[in-house]
């Protein structure tokens, strides 16, 4: 009997660039991801389809590519498949266990840790017993991306304000909304988004960072002569704010991708203000199969992740 496997019409490779397209809709942002040429990703797609058979992908000039029906059925047979192939991977456990320990330096914002990595973290130390990840977490700030320079940090993965120039050696790699948000009962009887002087009347739960990063950031959004006068806490724990959001007891101010996906359909943007770019650094790039995979965890754990809503950003990749 002659196995499947043995006539496989597509390659691994193949499978990660569709996998990748179908979360990202974009191939330039799919290139930047897996580190190749655009041309590559093209010309691989379309072997893929062709190998198949089907069209997975509708491509029409001017929009960014859709998944057709057979699309979504392969891709939803992939994702069984990929959790196959991670099983079957964990059997070389014995062996990577073997490998000397690596450890690597992350400078990590607190809402991406908190959000985005910590809960996929189990899953990236099954697969990589011989890694070990040692994370500095931190809010957003002034003097954040000066702590980012002074010290030997492997990688670096934060948030900074997307009007502020991107700084050397850092990759941007999208852009999400910012604002004051805060339960749809805050806005009753008015319409959205509110004025300065109605926020300034909200009560506010602000992140207790050592420079009063979360009063710095209103600062700079509100007129010169507003500020909050309703402030209900400081708190260190960013999950503690998320909680009182919740049960509509304040409003804060931060990125829509910070706001947990259950939550959307009643806490809502009151104010905007400016949006927030996302951040990479990597500090060897040259070819490292354990920095390869650490950079493809922290990336992917936060946007393929549909929370975290943003969109991709023009800027160049440094």
């Amino acid at each position: 009997m002659v196995s499947p496997l043995q006539n496989l019409p597509f390659t691994m490779r193949q499978l990660v660039i569709f996998e990748t397209l179908a979360e990202t809709r974009s191939f330039r942002r799919s290139a930047d991801l897996l580190g190749i040429s655009q041309a590559s990703v093209s010309s691989q797609f379309k072997a893929l389809e062709e190998q198949l058979g089907i069209c997975l992908m509708l491509r029409r000039a001017g929009r960014r590519p859709e998944l057709t029906a057979y699309g979504e059925s392969f891709l939803s047979d992939l994702r069984l498949f990929s959790g196959a192939a991670t099983q079957l991977a964990s059997y070389r456990r014995r062996q990577a266990m073997a490998a000397a320990p690596v450890r690597f330096q992350v400078l990590l914002g607190l809402g991406l840790a908190d959000f985005y990595v910590r809960p996929k973290l189990d899953q990236f130390v099954a697969a990589h017993p011989h890694i070990i990840l040692e994370f500095d977490t931190r809010s957003p700030s002034r003097e954040l991306v000066a702590t980012a320079r002074s010290k030997p940090y492997d990688f670096v993965f934060i948030h900074q304000r997307a009007d502020l120039p991107l700084p050397p050696d850092m990759r941007s790699l999208a852009i999400t909304p910012g604002g004051i948000y805060g339960d749809r009962a805050f806005a009753e009887g008015r319409s959205l988004p509110l004025s300065a002087e109605e926020v300034m009347q909200l009560p506010f739960a602000l992140h207790s960072a050592q420079d009063d990063v979360g009063e710095w950031r209103l600062r700079q959004a509100l007129p010169p002569n507003m500020r909050p006068t309703n402030i209900v806490g400081r708190i260190q724990f960013f999950e503690v704010i998320i909680s009182m959001l919740n049960r509509g007891q304040a409003v804060t101010n931060m990125p829509i991708a910070m706001v947990p996906m259950e939550m959307r359909d009643r806490v809502v943007q009151l104010f905007p203000m400016h949006d927030w770019r996302l951040m990479f650094y990597r500090k060897e790039a040259d070819d490292n199969v354990d920095r390869d995979a650490v950079e493809a965890f922290l990336l992917s754990s936060v946007l393929q992740d549909p929370a975290y809503t943003h969109v991709l950003d023009d800027c160049p990749v440094l």
